[in-house]
């Protein structure tokens, strides 16, 4: 069937209207985003993604073992005891999923998600709250977290305060959003339950919680409208797309999970080769393979990720001074960037990540399993991510 799918008509309807043309245009795309995806409750379990997940198998040691520069292996003793003072907390606020495929779509991110913080990241289970807006109930809800009821506005909005009650000075908190969002027109608004919320809004939230360490993470599409109501200094804000006509439905939701959920090798995964694990790694890498899904697929980046953490609220596209002219990117052979203190992607990068992985044949084992990346597509006779290396990243209307 052919479909035509204008930019001036995708405004005019909501992303849950959307759906029905993405799936239609996107058939095969989706059918190898959910193979992934899938995969994600699978991955180092040998089971069906029905199953509530096992931990990751030990080493021959009897250690379950990580990532370090140098040796690339760490035992759990040792990561905690690199570990900074205070308790790891994370909330993952999932939205509408508009039709039973994105639900089983959204469904294996979450678990994917989930799986990443707890057995990866440190994160303990309990601790990492998910508020979905699927229809299944508890069924099609992940393991490893902690389910905190519908994603509504009020329970955004008591979730949030729940947390703001209990963090300590000490404490970290991670928050991620992942779904459908849509323009009115005015506002950038996160597809919910009953009323949405707007960017503005849900930047809000969070202005009375304090702690050591601040990461957002908001995967949505127009996603870049939320870095302004969410920057402060001393947090992080990733953003999978920027503030303007990004308005496609986002991959970076599902390779960040997969990132979490499987990580790469130490070498792979130290982008900024610096010989140390930090945030700022995974933003690139992810951002990384966003696009490179892309280029393989030989389409049109319709997300280009942003990153704010100098609290100016305005994002940078870090990963450019990263990526070489195939992907858009405009690093040389043989330089190395440097940030300057100050500017955004510093201070992610004094944010260390213990991230772990299974032993080594489990991993070579999973590797063998995956299928290759999600290839994304983009609308037919829309040129609108046509730009160059030095984009322009301000905030700007849609349409403009």
């Amino acid at each position: 069937m052919d479909v035509t799918w204008s930019t001036a008509a995708f405004h005019r309807q909501t992303a849950r209207e959307a759906i029905g043309p993405i799936e239609r245009a996107e058939t095969a795309i989706m059918r190898g985003i959910l193979r992934i995806v899938m995969l994600l409750g699978l991955l180092g379990q040998g089971g069906t993604a029905d199953e509530p997940p096992r931990k990751s198998d030990p080493s021959p040691d009897g250690t379950q073992q990580g990532l370090i520069p140098g040796n690339g292996r760490r035992t759990i003793d040792q990561q905690a005891q690199c570990s900074p003072a205070g308790m790891r907390r994370a909330l993952i606020v999932c939205g509408h999923p508009g039709n039973a495929q994105y639900e089983r779509t959204y469904a294996a991110v979450l678990q994917g998600l989930c799986k990443g913080l707890a057995e990866h990241a440190e994160f303990p289970a309990d601790e990492i709250l998910v508020l979905s807006g699927t229809k299944a109930g508890d069924a099609a809800l992940p393991s490893g977290g902690r389910h905190g009821g519908p994603a509504t506005r009020d329970g955004i909005q008591t979730a949030v305060n729940e947390l703001a009650g209990k963090l300590t000075p000490d404490d970290t908190l991670w928050v991620i959003v992942v779904g459908h969002t849509h323009f009115d027109g005015r506002r950038a608004l996160f597809n919910l339950p009953g009323p949405d919320l707007d960017a503005d809004e849900f930047g809000e939230l969070f202005q009375a919680v304090t702690c050591r360490e601040q990461v957002f993470f908001v995967t949505t599409a127009l996603s870049g409208y939320a870095i302004r109501p969410l920057s402060r200094k001393g947090r992080v804000v990733i953003a999978a797309t920027e503030a303007d006509q990004e308005v496609n439905e986002t991959v970076y939701p599902i390779l960040l999970a997969l990132m979490l959920s499987e990580p790469p090798s130490a070498e792979e995964f130290d982008q900024d080769q610096d010989g140390r694990p930090t945030l700022l790694d995974l933003y690139l890498i992810v951002s990384r393979k966003v696009l490179q899904a892309y280029a393989d697929a030989e389409n049109i980046p319709t997300e280009h990720a942003q990153l704010d953490d100098n609290g100016d609220g305005r994002g940078t596209e870090i990963q450019l001074d990263y990526l070489d002219e195939a992907l858009g990117g405009r690093a040389s052979v043989g330089f190395r960037p440097r940030i300057p203190p100050g500017a955004d992607g510093a201070l992610a990068a004094t944010i260390g990540l213990n991230l772990t992985r299974p032993s080594l044949t489990r991993a070579e084992s999973s590797i063998a399993e995956k299928p290759q990346a999600p290839k994304p597509d983009t609308p037919l006779n829309d040129d609108r991510s046509l730009k160059g290396p030095d984009r322009d990243t301000t905030e700007k209307e849609p349409g403009s």
